[in-house]
């Protein structure tokens, strides 16, 4: 790939991970309920898994996968009972700062999700189709080369959604707007399930 492609798909990597979605009102609740510093393996998960899933749909899985018919309502219905989960998981956090696993989404939570976000597979598939051609002489190599580009891109890009959240914590020192924040990113979180049906 030349320096001209890789800019082209830095600016579409930050565009598709920095825009809001699924993943990034996770980030920033899960900032909102254990600051930034406690967040990381949260953030670190999301751009692993963008990373990942870009790179499998690249190498020509993510296309096979979505040309399935009984694939994609199966993929759906399990995006959105994980969906749901993860929301639920947030909406009944009990909003006290000191418990530090409290509402917190772990690596691997937020490493899977990716796989059945629908805005990640839009992406993965989106960035597929626009950056990789017959003319390349290493589709696996490339492959790798965007999926990476795209996690390092996503991580970046996805700090500040967690950082809101984290300053939003400041503000919720009272247990009981802590409280309602939760319930109100998770019920954003799962009102974004919508998006899997549509």
């Amino acid at each position: 790939m030349t320096f001209d492609q890789i800019a082209a798909f830095v600016i579409f990597a930050a565009v598709a991970a920095g825009t809001p979605g699924p993943s990034n009102v996770m980030l920033a609740a899960v900032g909102a309920s254990v600051g930034c510093l406690r967040g990381l393996p949260c953030l670190f998960g999301v751009a692993a898994g963008m990373g990942a899933l870009i790179f499998v749909s690249a190498f020509g899985l993510g296309g096979a996968l979505m040309s399935l018919p009984a694939a994609v309502p199966v993929m759906k219905a399990a995006g959105t009972l994980f969906l749901i989960y993860l929301a639920w998981k947030i909406a009944t956090s009990s909003g006290l700062p000191q418990e530090a696993g409290d509402g917190a989404v772990g690596f691997w939570a937020a490493a899977g999700f990716q796989w059945i976000n629908p805005k990640a597979w839009m992406a993965g598939i989106g960035a597929a189709a626009a950056s990789l051609g017959a003319a390349h002489e290493s589709v696996l190599r490339d492959s790798m080369l965007l999926g990476a580009t795209f996690a390092a891109t996503a991580f970046i890009v996805c700090i500040p959604w967690l950082g809101f959240g984290s300053l939003i914590r400041r503000a919720l020192v009272d247990p009981q707007r802590r409280r309602a924040f939760n319930m109100i990113m998770g019920g954003l979180l799962a009102a974004s399930a919508t998006m899997f049906w549509l």
